[in-house]
């Protein structure tokens, strides 16, 4: 099992990506009972798991995210999501009807009534 792999079932993965971000890149030694930047990353029990995970271990921290095929496909699917609610928002602005917006992006009115209800003030 990959270092990415076994600390994204031990701490998960939005806080594996805090902890990639701010001390990626190069090892990190695992004390025994959790300090300041470790609680401050990962919160009291996580960074408690990690410590009785590892205790007294240099652990390579991998440089960032987009490492992580999980993390990376999660990013990439809300980037084309939002990309096609501008374009939802967008269409409509210049007179597409919600009846031919459902039809050419396949989604259901209600779902096209919510993206455009996001962007209204």
């Amino acid at each position: 099992m990959t270092i990415f792999r076994e600390l994204t079932q031990l701490i998960g993965e939005e806080r594996l990506g805090a902890l990639c971000a701010l001390r990626g890149g190069g090892e990190v030694y695992i004390p025994e009972v959790p300090n300041a930047w470790m609680q401050e990353i990962l919160g009291e029990d996580l960074a408690r798991r990690l410590c009785t995970a590892h205790p007294g271990e240099r652990l390579y921290i991998p440089k960032g995210a987009e490492r992580n095929p999980s993390l990376l496909r999660r990013r990439v699917a809300a980037e084309a999501q939002e990309a096609r609610d501008i374009a939802i928002r967008q269409a409509r602005a210049s007179g597409v009807t919600v009846r031919d917006l459902c039809r050419r992006f396949d989604l259901s009115r209600t779902r096209v009534y919510q993206i455009l209800k996001e962007d209204a003030p």
